[in-house]
């Protein structure tokens, strides 16, 4: 996808509505993400809080079977510290859409035992990168 593509649908996206219950909770917990950066302190005049919340509405519109749930906004933090706002919107999009980011929002976090199994992974042992290339592919298939 070309950046501007990813500008288009995050512009589009951030315009739908979304409960005035998840804009609250997305603006709290915005609010308190990597305070101690610079980048992410509204007292030190950072636009990164407003660029979190603007990545997590359009995500929680555009994938509205996972919405918003909390921690969702030290990922968005993470990319956008890395990278703009597009290029952000578009990773967390892929995250979820690719890998099976929202599995680990869901009741009983099935995600999270994948996505843990594949860290522990990467963590043992470097020949480990093919059974890694594996276990998503065995995800893909279902």
């Amino acid at each position: 996808m070309k950046y501007a593509d990813a500008e288009q649908l995050l512009q589009t996206s951030y315009r739908m509505a979304l409960s005035k219950k998840a804009s609250t909770r997305i603006m709290q917990d915005a609010e308190h993400t990597f305070p101690n950066i610079k980048y992410f302190n509204r007292n030190e005049g950072s636009i990164g809080v407003t660029l979190i919340v603007n990545i997590l509405q359009a995500v929680a519109t555009h994938r509205p079977k996972v919405g918003y749930v909390v921690g969702m906004n030290f990922i968005a933090a993470s990319l956008l510290y890395h990278s703009c706002r597009a290029i952000a919107f578009w990773v967390m999009v892929q995250l979820i859409d690719e890998y099976k980011l929202d599995e680990i929002y869901e009741t009983g976090c099935p995600g999270l035992v994948l996505h843990s199994r594949i860290i522990e992974m990467l963590l043992c042992a470097k020949d480990e990168s093919k059974k890694i290339v594996m276990v998503f592919v065995e995800r893909k298939k279902r």
